[in-house]
């Protein structure tokens, strides 16, 4: 009969979508997880365009530096990541074992701790170069020269903490034991900063000079018995000329421990000075 053939290729697609092909998943199964994955993707990158969006409205052609912040960080969205995450999606659907579920669940917190640290990393380089261009408006060379170096440390610095933890926070969820690394982290650190702890301490200085601004180069200051103008600002030391014409250098460590007197900021400067006449002289 000819109603015989199409029972059979029904039956047929029946057992072909029934039949499991990889750890127990058929056909369906992994269909409903490309979807998911689709889903999932456009889903993101709507999302993605919304916040932008929002953030370019909220920001008003600059008027809000926060707003222009936060959208330059989340331009810098790795869409790769972005893939990776909506493929972790669609995996998330099906039923696997015991282990594949749980390596799934590794590779998520993964994707979320890569992601936030490449944020965070954009977030210190925007900031950065910011603090820098505020500093390159000046027309002095030398202050130029110290934001620089003050950004370069800072941004090492920030750096290497923020990839750090991140790095801990990876192995910890991947079942490391990061207890005896971070203890081995911590009686390294301190032995480095007892060696170093002369130069740091100055480096540290040099970034509290270029930060609080106590002087600039050009100023005219008095720190105890020594007075002149500052000449230079380095990561270890500042060198002023007195007034006698010889250059002073002296720590930043020790500079910054003094009463500093800046007698460039007085807005109104008094001077008191004698003088006199003779006795015969005329009205």
């Amino acid at each position: 009969s000819p109603a015989a053939p199409d029972r059979t290729r029904s039956m047929t697609i029946d057992d072909w979508r029934s039949t499991p092909l990889f750890l127990g998943l058929t056909v369906t199964d992994l269909a409903l997880a490309v979807l998911a994955a689709i889903a999932s993707y456009a889903a993101m990158r709507s999302a993605l365009r919304l916040a932008l969006g929002a953030l370019k409205r909220l920001a008003g052609g600059g008027a809000r530096p926060a707003a222009v912040a936060a959208a330059d960080v989340l331009r810098g969205t790795n869409p790769l990541l972005m893939v990776l995450t909506a493929l972790l999606i669609g995996v998330g659907v099906l039923a696997l074992p015991d282990p594949w579920g749980a390596r799934v669940s590794h590779l998520w917190f993964l994707t979320l701790m890569l992601q936030l640290a490449l944020w965070g990393n954009r977030a210190v380089m925007i900031g950065l170069a910011r603090y820098f261009q505020r500093h390159a408006t000046s027309s002095n060379e030398q202050t130029i020269a110290q934001a620089s170096a003050s950004s370069t440390l800072l941004g090492w610095a920030l750096h290497t903490m923020l990839w750090t933890v991140a790095l801990l926070a990876i192995l910890s969820n991947l079942g490391v034991n990061i207890t005896a690394f971070i203890a081995s982290l911590g009686v390294g650190g301190i032995a480095v900063a007892l060696a170093v702890q002369n130069i740091l301490s100055d480096l540290f200085a040099s970034l509290s000079i270029a930060i609080d601004k106590p002087f600039e180069v050009g100023d005219f200051i008095v720190v105890n018995a020594v007075s002149g103008t500052v000449e230079h600002v380095g990561l270890k030391s500042t060198r002023i000329r007195s007034l006698s014409g010889e250059q002073i250098v002296m720590s930043n460590t020790d500079l910054l421990k003094q009463t500093i007197s800046n007698y460039k900021r007085m807005s109104t400067r008094r001077i008191v000075f004698l003088f006199g006449v003779t006795y015969d002289t005329t009205p």
